[in-house]
């Protein structure tokens, strides 16, 4: 996984390179994989499926969750393309490692949120619901540290918005993960060990 780190962030272009940008593969799969884990193991599912068993099926929360995935990403990916080229030399990985350090803490520690009372019926209010427990969730912080570290925003949001959204969506149907807590243990893991190699593992993508 280490070496693997240390290669991803090689095919980024930045303002004033000549190569044309293309995102990278191996960026938009790690970024799937610890996004997919992280919503899956986070308090996010359980309230997808109690708001689920509330409103009953229909297409309303799906839109929500998508639609909630792709802005809360996207301000990820957006507040780590500010701190990409502002960042001093060396301190992408502990940056990016304290970010997915914090995510498995969450994962660990935070209980899963309640169903608001009033109101979570109309579009408007399932959305923002939705989009206030994703603002700093695990998976964001997974994409703002992937980022960081690789220096390819696109990627590592497009892949935290596919790998967020699907665990996401799949819970719409009402039925929360079974072994929820064992999810979490194991979406906390992941992270802590890619913090790891970003951390210690891995020579730091700004350097070169």
């Amino acid at each position: 996984m280490c070496s693997t780190l240390v290669e991803v962030g090689r095919g980024s272009s930045f303002a004033g390179s000549a190569t044309p940008y293309r995102p990278d593969v191996a960026v938009f799969g790690i970024g799937f994989i610890l996004c997919a884990l992280a919503s899956i193991g986070a308090r996010d599912r359980p309230l997808v499926a109690r708001l689920s068993a509330r409103l009953g099926t229909g297409a309303a929360l799906p839109c929500a969750i998508c639609l909630a995935v792709l802005a809360s990403s996207a301000l990820a990916g957006w507040a780590a393309s500010l701190v990409v080229p502002a960042i001093v030399r060396g301190l992408a990985p502990v940056l990016a490692a304290v970010s997915l350090v914090l995510g498995a803490v969450q994962l660990i520690a935070l209980r899963p949120r309640r169903v608001p009372e009033e109101p979570t019926r109309s579009f408007g209010a399932i959305f923002l619901v939705l989009l206030a427990g994703q603002a700093f969730d695990p998976a964001r912080l997974a994409i703002f540290g992937l980022a960081v570290w690789t220096g390819d925003t696109v990627a590592a949001t497009l892949g935290g918005v596919l790998g967020s959204g699907i665990a996401l969506t799949a819970t719409a149907d009402g039925r929360a993960a079974s072994n929820a807590r064992l999810w979490s243990v194991l979406a906390a893991s992941v992270l802590i060990a890619a913090a790891g190699a970003m951390a210690f593992g891995a020579r730091p993508f700004l350097i070169d």
